[in-house]
């Protein structure tokens, strides 16, 4: 039973792309097409109006930032397949039903096709694992032609430019996950699954993640669609006003692919094997770099997801490393713990006192009581082993008469 429906879930995942839903008691998210800005008041016009005829809907709001019509109903009125009946009908009204859907990397937080092609490919490498493991203990030799395939699928994971035709044709998340079970089969076959074991922990780490996110969107879906927008225009979309600096594990990748290629090169001319050349290209790509940034990442989104915070855009964390200022707003500060209400300089040698800690919190300077208001002073202050930015005042007790 269990079979069958991973055997489902891979077909819908794998052949062809189809309109992703979220829907709860009283709510439904289902996607619309990638239209263009011209096209979109009268898809707009034409969903208000299917919807208008349903008695139990309450309300409906088109969201063109997150590609989603939202649909607010009375407890469980209508079914998704109904829902999403009405919306393909203004689709075909507005002239754009051929429109294809949106085919990038980012993906709806209550989207359950996301949490199934993570945890698809984690299955996947775990076949890979006890696959290699069983192979290994019997007869077999290790397939040679499956060890190379298994390189080459993680030099394509791993070069944008050498990936970016089967992210074209089949999506950078749809790539992700035949790129996944290809290697993970190859492993297998190769006897790796050493390889195989490494992808199942990276896998599980990004289906927690997802499964957080997940989690934190149907406990504030609530609030956050708890009425429809007020009418506005769509928010523009200016370029970039410069380019998006490249991070510390890109610059790292763009070295270690010449050094790669170098090795492959030696290699093939020493030995006159594309096998072992391409093992020595392998060598060399920066995998360990980029799973160490993905599980940053993904831990990084669970802590948020225990704190409330949906991460909307997974994109935005895998760019931290490139930020060298945050700005925050005042709203955001926890004021049950802390405030800033002033700021105030650093005490200096020859302030006011009262207490040492008035004069420094490192504990490396006293506060001198004897002198009237206090004298900050370095402790053990003796001629010549006072510091640059100061100098050392001999105070002598006033003598009577």
């Amino acid at each position: 039973m269990r079979i069958g429906r991973n055997l489902r879930i891979l077909k819908k995942l794998a052949f062809g792309r189809t309109r992703r839903t979220y829907v709860g008691r009283t709510r439904a998210h289902i996607e619309m097409r990638a239209i263009d800005a011209a096209d979109l008041p009268a898809f707009e016009h034409a969903v208000r109006a299917g919807f208008a005829e349903l008695p139990r809907v309450r309300w409906v709001d088109v969201c063109h930032e997150l590609l989603r019509v939202v649909v607010a109903f009375d407890d469980d009125a209508y079914t998704i397949e109904e829902l999403v009946a009405i919306v393909e009908v203004a689709e075909r009204s507005a002239g754009v039903f051929g429109v294809p859907f949106g085919n990038g990397r980012w993906e709806h937080p209550g989207d359950e096709d996301t949490v199934q092609r993570v945890a698809l490919g984690l299955l996947s490498n775990a076949a890979g694992a006890v696959i290699g493991t069983g192979l290994r203990f019997s007869i077999l030799p290790a397939s040679r032609v499956a060890g190379t395939l298994g390189s080459l699928f993680a030099i394509v994971q791993s070069s944008p430019r050498l990936r970016r035709p089967v992210d074209e044709r089949l999506g950078p998340n749809r790539a992700d996950m035949a790129l996944d079970i290809g290697a993970a089969l190859a492993h297998g076959l190769a006897q790796r699954p050493g390889s195989a074991v490494v992808e199942l922990v990276h896998n599980a780490a990004q289906l927690a993640a997802v499964r957080a996110r997940r989690r934190v969107f149907e406990l504030r879906e609530p609030e956050l669609f708890r009425g429809p927008r007020p009418a506005a225009p769509p928010l523009p979309t200016e370029p970039r006003p410069r380019p998006l600096p490249r991070g510390p594990i890109e610059e790292y990748a763009d070295r270690a692919w010449i050094v790669s290629a170098g090795g492959f090169a030696v290699s093939l001319i020493a030995t006159r094997s594309v096998q072992r050349a391409v093992a020595a290209l392998f060598g060399g790509l920066p995998k360990p770099a980029r799973h160490g940034r993905e599980a940053f990442v993904a831990h990084l989104e669970v802590e948020l997801s225990r704190r409330g915070a949906l991460v909307v855009d997974r994109e935005a964390l895998r760019r931290l490393d490139r930020l060298d200022c945050v700005v925050l707003e005042g709203g955001l500060a926890a004021r049950d713990r802390f405030e800033v209400r002033s700021v105030v300089c650093t005490p200096e040698i020859g302030d006011a006192c009262n207490l040492s800690t008035d004069c420094s919190i490192r504990g490396d300077r006293l506060c001198d009581t004897a002198q009237p208001g206090g004298y900050c002073t370095p402790f053990t202050c003796s001629g010549g082993s006072c510091p640059a930015e100061s100098q050392c005042v001999l105070f002598h007790a006033a003598t009577p008469g």
